[in-house]
């Protein structure tokens, strides 16, 4: 039984939290974390060959990651912007197409303590229609696998995307990928570029995050969401 709040005592506010969309974006940038762990379970190497791959393309510290420079008049300014078009699909109205450079996702991602995990470890850039991600991730906070040895490892790379949200699938294919300064073998880049990377992403519970959203495109180097009409 949940005791009453006493009179003329204020209850505490309930923590405001980012809409879905905020979030349905940055799942390509999460996304691209697991680009590397993918490609060796899709083509279902031994352990051996596993470890190989990650003494091979690993280092052993983490590489710097650009940071965006913004004010803070300016990312007030972007949070209210992102925050007034969720407003607008909570309120079922009219909403315009958001539209979100790659300085604006950065500062999005570097100043929301809801990803703080990620914090120093994705930078992102849209060039025409394509994502642009350099990402340094340490591994052994990221994979759990018996026998694989990931312990003080760093997923320092970088590569191009394409994505697409249609008909509320999440579209990700990859172009090339570099890792430790170097392609990943043929094989491997093979395997990936048959892919839709978002698969898993689109056949789980959290697959209607984007069902609100007409489409969201990377075009003209920016990120557009249009909502469908109410």
């Amino acid at each position: 039984m949940t005791n009453p709040v006493p009179a003329g005592t204020a209850q505490a506010p309930t923590p405001k939290r980012h809409g879905c969309f905020f979030y349905g974006c940055i799942t390509c940038l999460v996304l691209l974390l697991l680009v590397f762990i993918g490609g060796c379970l899709a083509v279902r190497w031994g352990v051996h060959r596993v470890n190989q791959l990650v003494a091979d393309y690993t280092d052993t510290s983490a590489a710097p990651i650009q940071k965006v420079d913004i004010s803070d008049a300016d990312l007030k300014q972007l949070k209210t912007r992102v925050a007034a078009f969720q407003s607008a699909l909570d309120a079922h109205s009219n909403a315009p197409p958001l539209v979100l450079s790659s300085r604006d996702i950065n500062a999005l991602i570097e100043n929301d303590p809801n990803v703080k995990n990620f914090h120093g470890q994705i930078h992102v850039e849209l060039e025409s229609n394509q994502i642009k991600g350099e990402i340094s991730v340490p591994l052994d906070g990221l994979v759990k696998m018996p026998m694989i040895d990931v312990k003080g490892r760093y997923l320092n790379g970088g590569g191009t995307f394409q994505a697409a949200i249609t008909n509320g699938l999440l579209f990700l294919s990859i172009e090339s990928l570099e890792v430790k300064g170097k392609p990943l073998p043929g094989d491997v880049m093979a395997a990936l570029q048959k892919q839709n990377l978002a698969q898993g992403f689109n056949q789980s519970s959290n697959a209607n995050v984007f069902e609100r959203y007409e489409s969201v495109e990377v075009k003209d180097s920016n990120l557009i969401v249009t909502p469908k009409s109410p």
